[in-house]
């Protein structure tokens, strides 16, 4: 991502870092603290669908949060952008069906050359962001689609 003036559009690499900086912030499986992990999950996504609002479609494409710790990341084996199954239930499909919808276009682990053939970008627009504290347990791996962020000098 460029800017004029040079440098690089550090917004998505913020908002994977900010998302770091809570899974680091729950160390253990506690249900209180896997609770308020979840929601600010939830609540990161919720920030994710207002970029719809300034015309940048969704800027994150995949996310991995790890470890899994907690009983909702099994089922995705720590994907944070799977929805699961819609289904009146699903809070994330009800709350986000456009973000949904465009993740349930393919699952599970995947590379920059996949996201790039699934949503039609160009390789050199997905920016790939892997984050790890210094002890190495606590990660987060993203793919972001820097498409619409791009500017000409």
């Amino acid at each position: 991502m460029l800017k004029t003036k040079g440098g690089g559009n550090l917004s998505t690499r913020s908002l994977v870092s900010q998302l770091q900086n809570i899974n680091v912030a729950v160390p253990n499986n506690d249900t209180d603290q896997c609770k308020f992990l979840e929601d600010s999950i939830h609540d990161w996504i919720f920030a994710l669908s207002k970029f719809d609002d300034v015309g940048v479609k969704n800027p994150i494409l995949w996310a991995r949060l790890h470890p899994i710790r907690c009983n909702f990341q099994l089922p995705t084996n720590g994907v944070i952008t799977q929805c699961g199954e819609q289904n009146d239930k699903n809070t994330l499909w009800n709350t986000f069906p456009d973000l949904c919808e465009e993740w349930s276009q393919r699952s599970g682990n995947t590379t920059i050359e996949v996201l790039s053939e699934t949503y039609n970008i160009r390789v050199g627009n997905i920016i790939h962001t892997n984050i790890t504290d210094s002890s190495n347990e606590f990660s987060i791996v993203a793919f972001s689609n820097a498409e619409q962020q791009v500017t000409n000098l």
